[in-house]
């Protein structure tokens, strides 16, 4: 059976506003805000309605509205999880608001946005990603000049039976996942186990393996380390091994550096994540008898060459098909846009001088305004304050009670939605220059490193690191198919709704008509900053109608918001009587048009240019899918037909589960405005 596309065309719900170097600026912060005599202080009162469907559920409700739940039971009537029902945030609970730590994030996007500043949301938090490439048996030891590894050989454990109902030969220990050996010991992962080889394991009359027998028993050959797997979804074989010492390669010995092992810990500490990796006593445990022995430690590993530094670097992990920890964060991977946070923190190791005035540290025009915080000693405090939003007296008020559809999508791992496809240099002989462009050799890639084939047989030759580009920032496009309308309550039904309880999902109150009020304070900024805050407020460009996005089910349509200003106060400081006096501007209290402030040139920015494509609630037509793409197993089950089907069929259109090759990546807001989709994907 192969994969193929349809002719079902999606618009995906995301894109990427895309970064350039040549516009990012820092500057001190006395420098953004200008001469001190021209700062203005004052507020902006503003207007915001609901254009379609608003969902802010309130998961922690302090007022007399409280979270529901029902259980959710499988075909057998065995609960399997519960079902939440949430309403939404309010001041007594009844009156709905919107807190003004939701406006300000949902604002500052778009300032960092129009003005390129860095991607503020960004930490040093490990990134993780899922491999489907197998990896290779080793055994990990801590000699007297470093940690070494060794290739070797794995032989297979049946310990959890073949999902035809025939019993395992060495099932686990419900207690702490121990097997009992052919001598009646007890051993787990780790332990110096003895065996002999036993009958060989084809698949599709592949000859793969042999299995291990006698174990721990008398006259035994063999020796090796125990490797207990566990348990995956669906119908499971064989998932453990030993990894052998018997067959140990010594000619394959190679040092691992330090950070290799550290990255290995981080690993470990991913698996015993029960939110990262979803494990349970039942099915996934975490590999909570693993621990990594200077001894020896059995291991799978893969390995990625650095053509910078001419050195490798090791993945290495308790499973064959595993989950990666990346040696790069997100904030290294932005480069220039990294958190200014996070670059100053990284200045200031490199400072001869640990009490540099921090006052003089270049920052982008976000956190100029908005404010930030580092790791470390620098903070600066915001110079903007936004109030809840609270319903206009008198104004109509609309709610409902739906079942949301289940908010799947990809990944941040996903490479071929947030990555660009990689680079390589060549020498141009016709223009004498040495240029770069699309790697067609680069089968799959991630956020650390590339799988490299060769031109031949299109077989794996290497993992090689590389400096990942990321896409750019993401937004949601809007979905006008997503706007209220009473006559569909029955079919067919709105993108965001479906009829089917489920664990996954959850019942939340939405609003549907309303108007709030709410009001933005700024202090000591300068004309042009103010401008840009106005305009990112109630953003203008010409007769097109744009909106935000706010709160929960972006993907599904929900949350597009009409934003106005109503009236700009200035507010000046009466010397003489010591008094503040307010009133209003009419100066300031006029949007600027985006091309009087953004244009250059004849032209906007390339993050502007995008950033003007999602809010304009008219981009995406009726008429249009949009959509996570669907791809189709041709199975019965729920999961059949559904996005992960489509991430699954894309790497094998021109590959193989386990040497998948992307095909399709994410067309840029500039091919999707002209008219290019995703199509989906059947398998056949």
């Amino acid at each position: 059976m192969t994969w193929r596309e349809t002719d079902q065309q999606f618009v995906n719900p995301y894109n990427f506003a895309m970064m350039s170097d040549r516009y990012m600026v820092r500057k001190t912060r006395e420098d953004w805000f200008g001469d001190k005599e021209k700062r203005l202080t004052g507020s902006i009162n503003c207007r915001l309605s609901v254009v379609t469907p608003l969902a802010l559920p309130d998961h922690a409700p302090t007022s007399p509205a409280k979270i529901e739940f029902s259980d959710v039971k499988d075909n057998d009537g065995k609960i399997i999880g519960k079902h939440f029902s949430y309403p939404y945030v309010s001041i007594d609970g009844k009156t709905p608001m919107i807190p003004g730590s939701e406006l300000r994030g949902m604002i500052r996007n778009v300032y960092e946005t129009v003005t390129n500043s860095c991607m503020s949301v960004f930490d040093n938090s490990p990134l993780t990603g899922r491999s489907s490439e197998p990896k290779k048996p080793g055994i990990l030891i801590k000699e007297a000049d470093g940690w070494m590894l060794y290739d070797t050989d794995m032989f297979l454990v049946d310990t959890f039976g073949f999902g035809d109902g025939r019993p395992a030969r060495y099932p686990t220990s419900p207690s702490d996942g121990s097997i009992r050996a052919d001598n009646g010991s007890q051993i787990t992962t780790g332990a110096y186990i003895s065996f002999d080889i036993g009958k060989p394991y084809y698949k599709r009359n592949v000859l793969c393996g042999y299995y291990a027998e006698n174990l721990c028993g008398d006259n035994a050959k063999h020796y090796g380390l125990l490797l207990l797997g566990e348990r995956g979804i669906g119908k499971t074989r064989h998932h453990s091994h030993i990894i052998s010492l018997s067959h140990m390669k010594a000619d394959s010995r190679r040092t691992v550096d330090e950070a290799c092992v550290k990255n290995f810990e981080a690993v470990l500490k991913c698996y015993g994540d029960s939110k990262l990796n979803g494990c349970n006593s039942e099915i996934h445990g975490g590999y909570k008898s693993y621990a990594i022995k200077e001894s020896g430690t059995p291991v799978f590993y893969s390995e990625t060459f650095d053509p910078l530094k001419k050195t490798r670097l090791y993945h290495f992990s308790p499973a064959m098909l595993s989950r990666e920890v990346y040696y790069s964060s997100l904030s290294e991977i932005a480069g220039v846009f990294a958190p200014c946070g996070d670059l100053l923190d990284r200045n200031q190791k490199n400072e001869t001088d640990k009490a540099a005035d921090k006052r003089v540290s270049p920052i982008c025009p976000a956190c100029a305004l908005f404010g930030m915080i580092s790791s470390g000693e620098t903070v600066f405090g915001s110079a903007v304050r936004f109030s809840d939003a609270v319903l206009v007296k008198g104004s109509e008020l609309k709610t409902m009670r739906t079942m949301l559809k289940e908010l799947a999508g990809a990944k941040i791992s996903a490479g071929e939605m947030y990555l660009e496809r990689p680079l390589e240099r060549y020498y141009d002989s016709e223009s004498r220059q040495y240029k770069t462009r699309a790697n067609t050799n680069a089968r799959t890639w991630n956020f650390e490193y590339y799988r490299q084939t060769n031109d031949a047989d299109a077989r794996i030759v290497d993992h090689i690191k590389y400096t990942p580009k990321l896409r750019g920032r993401k937004f949601f496009f809007h979905n006008r198919n997503a706007a209220y309308n009473p006559s569909l309550s029955a079919q067919p039904l709105p993108p965001y709704e479906t009829r089917e309880k489920t664990v996954r999902n959850a019942t939340v109150e939405l609003i549907t008509k309303a108007d709030f009020s709410f009001t933005v304070y700024f202090e000591n900024i300068s004309p042009e900053q103010l401008r840009v805050l106005t305009w990112c407020i109630a953003p203008k460009d010409g007769e097109k109608d744009l909106c935000h996005k706010l709160g929960l089910g972006k993907p599904l349509g929900l949350g597009s918001i009409k934003t106005e200003i109503e009236r700009v106060h200035l507010r000046n400081y009466d010397c003489n009587t010591g008094e503040y006096k307010s009133k209003p501007c009419n100066k300031y209290s006029k949007v600027c048009d985006a091309k009087d402030l953004f244009m250059h040139g004849g032209k906007y920015p390339p993050s502007v240019r995008a950033m003007l494509a999602f809010l304009d609630y008219n981009t995406i037509g009726k008429n249009i899918h949009l959509s996570y793409p669907l791809g189709d197993n041709g199975g019965q089950s729920a999961t059949s037909v559904t996005s992960m089907q489509w991430f699954v069929g894309n790497k094998q259109i021109k590959g193989t589960g386990t040497n998948p090759c992307i095909s399709k990546v994410l067309p840029t807001v500039k091919e999707t405005m002209s008219g290019v989709g995703l199509n989906g994907l059947r398998k056949e």
